[in-house]
């Protein structure tokens, strides 16, 4: 949050209280909605490539992987939506 409203100059100042809504409310369910997503795709990626149903530990780590960097991006939009 600090990176895209306080060091960028195209994100508007918002309240403290928008602030505290987003931390609270918009990274826990950001992180759990594309942190599930990632993982219903790991498991059908490897389904779809090595026909096992009880997936893959290395598809796994990768999806808890990259949902964080997903959801750090993720954070840019909703403060620009929050801030215009």
């Amino acid at each position: 949050m600090a990176y895209y409203n306080w060091f960028s100059s195209t994100v508007g100042h918002l309240p403290t209280w928008q602030h505290a809504l987003l931390i609270v409310v918009g990274m826990v369910a950001t992180a759990i909605i594309i942190g599930g997503g990632m993982a219903l795709f790991a498991a059908g990626l490897t389904k779809v490539i090595t026909v096992r149903t009880d997936g893959s530990i290395n598809a796994f780590a990768w999806a808890a992987f990259i949902s964080p960097v997903l959801a750090f991006f993720a954070a840019k939009y909703s403060l620009q939506a929050l801030g215009s």
